[in-house]
């Protein structure tokens, strides 16, 4: 509906230009439209997954494939603090749980460190490279890789992604067992074409 809109409504459109477009868990919603008319596609609501390793690893999947599949740039996951009294279903399912918060007393919990793996070696303004660039994709036996390029083009991460557990929504492909390599060639920073 909102792409209609947008085709139908210029002035909409050109008011929304250079904005976001955020939709709640987005799965396999590809949108091409939105980036035409200038708007990044972001999932304002994600996880609800339990606070351990297997809720991290489908934590570390969705923030990978919601770019992959989507060209989603931005994934919020629910919930960053869980306050909730522990008789309270879902206890725990936070990246942080503070269940008695006037006390002080919290946890960092399983998905919160699988989130660092990306967060550590990246910084605001970074530019997550397209598929097209053939820097982020695909893994032929499962999982993803996403490339993030400094503003000076100086640095790099390279995040891989072979995650494997049930997750409750968006769950993607598994995965198996291969060897990738990647082979970084002279002048690939300079040779990107991306917009600032």
């Amino acid at each position: 509906e909102m792409a209609e809109m947008l085709q139908s409504e210029p002035q909409l459109a050109a008011a929304l230009s250079g904005g976001a477009f955020g939709l709640h868990y987005p799965c396999f919603i590809p949108m091409p439209s939105l980036e035409e008319h200038g708007l990044a596609m972001w999932s304002t609501e994600d996880g609800g997954m339990p606070a351990d390793w297997p809720g991290a690893a489908c934590a570390g999947r969705t923030v990978n494939t919601n770019l992959v599949r989507m060209n989603v740039t931005s994934t919020l996951l629910r919930s960053l603090v869980w306050a909730v009294h522990p008789a309270i279903p879902g206890h725990q399912n936070g990246l942080i749980s503070a269940a008695e918060p006037w006390s002080g007393v919290y946890s960092i919990q399983d998905p919160l460190w699988m989130l660092a793996h990306t967060t550590r070696f990246t910084q605001v303004g970074w530019w997550v490279l397209p598929l097209q660039s053939g820097a982020t994709g695909h893994l032929k036996r499962g999982g993803t890789f996403v490339t993030y390029l400094s503003p000076d083009r100086n640095s790099f991460t390279l995040v891989v992604e072979k995650l494997q557990a049930r997750c409750q929504s968006c769950a993607g492909a598994t995965t198996g067992s291969e060897e990738v390599v990647f082979t970084l060639s002279d002048g690939l920073m300079e040779s990107l074409k991306l917009d600032a």
